[in-house]
């Protein structure tokens, strides 16, 4: 058997792509399995039959011509293609190339078409950013909604003195959990978010609001968490952040706050939000009903991920410890 044809043989045996042998006026000469089964048709079925008898498309013959008269290959990338006799695939997509193939004479005697099928690929590109679109729209919604909550919770507070504290404590809360979910949508990642920076991104955010020279928050969070826990978790860092800001640093002293999240075991996490401040400003000790939004919403965050919440606020500040069971698709760093 001469080289040629051994090597087209093992050419041929591929699985994966789509060959075909044509002669001069393109009509087929051989196929391979791959070919035939595309086609819904028996490789012998192809053979004398012309390519553009069965597939007319002028466009397409005059790149036949120019691959055959040139001697220069050709390949297109994710060419559309509409299936005559299978009118339920609907519109599929391939990788083409034609490689001429000389004679003796040093004209191209036959041509080798390959065709691969990106159909899937194709579509789920198209589809995961046609998912990110509506993931964009709808975080861009949520956001708009939740500034007018705000804007109108603080036009109320001027306009009920008696209320105001607590309304511009409300429009505090709803303004932190806009700035948490505009965080979490800008996380490439729409399944998993990386706690390390979206926390240091948080408590950044918190310090430029609420810090003032010689304060400063620190961040250990090498974790990975589906996005379900990682919202409760950074409102809760972001509630106690706030909280130490406000309450264990008066009087200009300075100090650190610091966020911690670890896994001893795999099975469970620990968050620890701890400063070094004055101490003893917790308003509710553990297992007391808190009495401050703020406080009653750490509490309801701790609830919502499962969490046990213990408190220690002596002479050296006050540390906030949530123990809370690691979500399956959680990846904690001890």
């Amino acid at each position: 058997m001469p080289p040629d044809a051994r090597m087209l043989d093992a050419l041929f045996a591929s699985p994966h792509i789509n060959m075909a042998l044509l002669d001069r006026r393109f009509r087929f000469l051989r196929v391979n399995a791959a070919y035939a089964e595309s086609c819904g048709r028996p490789p012998e079925w192809f053979v004398g039959r012309g390519h553009f008898d069965l597939y007319p498309s002028p466009e397409a013959e005059d790149v036949f011509r120019r691959v055959r008269d040139s001697g220069e290959s050709y390949a297109i990338s994710e060419l559309a293609f509409q299936h005559p006799n299978q009118p339920q695939r609907g519109t599929t997509y391939w990788n083409w190339s034609l490689h001429p193939i000389p004679g003796a004479d040093g004209r191209t005697e036959n041509v080798l078409l390959t065709i691969v099928d990106v159909t899937e690929r194709v579509r789920a590109r198209r589809l995961a950013a046609e998912r990110e679109l509506l993931v964009q729209e709808l975080n861009h919604r949520v956001k708009n909604n939740l500034q007018i909550v705000a804007s109108l919770a603080t036009l109320q507070s001027a306009s009920h003195p008696h209320a105001a504290e607590p309304l511009k404590e409300f429009a505090e809360k709803v303004h932190i959990i806009g700035k948490v979910h505009e965080r979490l949508a800008l996380d490439p990642d729409l399944s998993t978010v990386d706690m390390q920076r979206q926390l240091e991104d948080l408590c950044d955010g918190l310090m430029a609001v609420h810090g003032r020279r010689g304060l400063r928050c620190a961040v250990d969070a090498p974790a990975l968490m589906p996005v379900d826990e990682a919202m409760p978790v950074s409102l809760l860092v972001a509630e106690l952040v706030i909280n130490a800001l406000k309450h264990s640093f008066p009087d200009g002293r300075e100090g650190t706050v610091r966020v911690v999240m670890h896994s001893e075991d795999g099975r469970a996490c620990t968050l620890r939000v701890a400063d070094d401040g004055v101490g003893g400003v917790v308003t509710a000790t553990n297992g007391e009903e808190p009495q401050s939004l703020g406080l009653r919403i750490i509490a309801a965050l701790a609830r919502q991920i499962g969490g046990r919440l213990a408190i220690t606020s002596d002479e050296h500040g006050t540390e906030w410890r949530i123990r809370f069971r690691c979500p399956e698709s959680c990846s904690c760093a001890c």
